[in-house]
């Protein structure tokens, strides 16, 4: 499991003062390329191998409120992968409370061929998926 932290700042808000809910994927978003740094991987290099990784399905649960200048913990994991999909599991913490979850779906992408690939081992490891 990968361990990133985020403030909120005054643009994550919405008019009702907690954190906009599109801006949620962003906060997840940007934690799941933090995981990918330990491994080596950016979107540089990514780019540079010919794949991407693109989401096919989001499940999206708001559990507690999270207002403006919290800091919060997003746990990211990968937690399974079936063909040639896989699953990135993310949860985010205000004051060790879960305040958010996440499941994606994904797939890699040849960027070349514009279609989903089977991801061999190396692409596996970049999630800590087990091959």
């Amino acid at each position: 499991m990968f361990i990133s932290t985020r403030r909120i700042v005054k643009a994550d808000i919405d008019s009702f003062g907690h954190v906009n809910n599109a801006v949620y994927l962003e906060i997840f978003e940007q934690a799941r390329w933090d995981a990918l740094k330990p491994n080596g991987l950016d979107l540089a290099k990514m780019q540079q191998m010919g794949i991407g990784s693109v989401i096919v399905d989001i499940h999206l649960k708001f559990l507690h409120e999270v207002k403006l200048h919290d800091e919060v913990k997003i746990h990211t994991q990968g937690s399974y992968h079936k063909g040639k999909t896989f699953q990135v599991h993310q949860e985010l913490f205000k004051d060790d409370v879960l305040s958010a979850q996440a499941e994606f779906i994904m797939v890699f992408f040849d960027l070349n061929a514009r279609k989903a690939i089977l991801p061999n081992d190396e692409l596996l490891a970049l999630y800590n998926l087990k091959p």
